[in-house]
C-alpha cells in the first residue's frame, strides 16, 4: 500500500477506535453503524471508503485468527444497502 493509504487506513481505523472504545471481539455491528452514520453531511463515497477501511481491518482479524471468523462475517456482510439502512 501506499503512504497515503496507510495513512488513510490509521486516520481511520484511530477515529473508530476513538469513538467505539471497545476490544475488537466485543465489536457489534451496531458498533460499526452507529460509527458510520455518526455524522449526516459525509458523502456516500466516504462513508463507503471508511466501511472499506473497517472490513479490511476485521478481514485482517480474521485471516491472522486474531477474531472469530463467524463475527467477522457478521460485521462484513451487513453492509449491502445504502446509508438510510447503516
Amino acid at each position: 500500500m501506499s503512504p497515503i493509504t496507510l495513512g488513510d487506513y490509521l486516520l481511520e481505523l484511530s477515529m473508530f477506535a476513538e469513538r467505539v472504545k471497545k476490544k475488537a471481539e466485543d465489536i457489534s455491528t451496531n458498533d460499526v453503524r452507529m460509527y458510520l452514520s455518526q455524522d449526516d453531511n459525509l458523502k456516500m463515497s466516504t462513508i463507503g471508503k471508511n466501511l472499506s477501511i473497517l472490513k479490511s481491518f476485521f478481514h485482517w482479524l480474521s485471516y491472522s485468527r486474531k477474531l472469530d471468523s463467524l463475527k467477522i462475517c457478521i460485521i462484513y456482510f451487513y453492509t449491502k444497502g445504502k446509508k438510510s439502512s447503516i
